[in-house]
């Protein structure tokens, strides 16, 4: 089937698929968690917002780690973008993260702003650190401990 028949897709059209059906599933994973947590926790400090983004950036350690190059886990580009782009950034949000940062800012509460973003960020950091060991020791027992170090041609 050549490139001009219908139903034939090209490789970018693939990962634009991708990346739309993984966002549109990442940003309803993330209103419904956010939902959840305004509903436990009430309004006042953005939970929501820093909750996905901290469990966001474990994911896509831990997905990172699995599919590196010292990962035990081999995906297509599809997954991929599916996972990574897709459904990890529709599921974080920096934007909404930065307006909230913004409205402290605005309001004067200058130490929560700051705290908020000073926060965020060794979270995140955290997080995203944490889900890429997990994801190397995951490795390291999967493949008996060849995979997730770097070999000496590597080093």
């Amino acid at each position: 089937m050549s490139g001009t028949e219908i139903g034939a897709r090209k490789p970018w059209q693939s990962a634009y698929l991708a990346v739309a059906l993984g966002s549109a599933l990442g940003g309803l994973a993330r209103w419904g968690l956010s939902l959840v947590l305004l509903a436990e926790m009430g309004e006042g400090l953005p939970i929501g917002t820093l909750a996905v983004n901290i469990l966001g950036s474990a994911l896509i350690g831990f997905y990172a780690s699995l599919i590196g190059p010292r990962g035990c886990v081999v995906v297509g580009d599809w997954q991929r973008h599916f996972v990574m782009t897709g459904v990890c950034g529709g599921f974080t949000t920096f934007s909404l993260f930065s307006l909230e940062s913004l409205y402290f800012l605005q309001d004067g509460q200058l130490i929560a702003g700051a705290g908020l973003i000073a926060l965020s960020m060794l979270l995140w950091m955290l997080s995203v650190w944490g889900g890429h060991h997990l994801g190397q020791m995951w490795c390291r027992r999967r493949c008996g401990g060849t995979q997730g170090t770097p070999s000496s041609e590597q080093q």
